[in-house]
C-alpha cells in the first residue's frame, strides 16, 4: 500500500499493523493520546496518524490479557516492608 503522506500511518494501517478492528483504531488511539494529524487525509478520508508516535505507543504498551491492575506504582515489594500502623 503506498502512503499518501511520508512519516504518517492511516487508519487501516495502523488497523493491519495492530490486529485491531479499523473501527477501534480511533478510540484506542485517543486513550493513549494520539490524535490524527490535522488537514491530512488518506484514501477515502481516512484519518492519518503520526507513524513514529504510533509505533512507539505499540511498542509501549501492555500484551494482550495483561493485568495491569495488579501492578503496583513504587509499593512496598513484600509485607514484610510494609509500615506497621500506629496504635491509639
Amino acid at each position: 500500500m503506498s502512503r499518501p503522506h511520508e512519516g504518517t500511518l492511516t487508519r487501516d494501517e495502523v488497523a493491519e499493523l495492530t490486529g485491531w478492528r479499523p473501527q477501534s483504531v480511533r478510540g484506542q488511539l485517543r486513550r493513549w493520546g494520539i490524535e490524527r494529524v490535522e488537514g491530512l487525509h488518506g484514501p477515502g478520508g481516512q484519518a492519518v496518524y503520526d507513524e513514529v508516535r504510533v509505533r512507539e505507543a505499540i511498542e509501549r504498551a501492555p500484551g494482550r490479557g495483561a493485568r495491569t491492575d495488579l501492578r503496583t506504582q513504587e509499593g512496598p515489594a513484600s509485607p514484610e516492608e510494609m509500615p506497621v500502623p500506629a496504635t491509639i
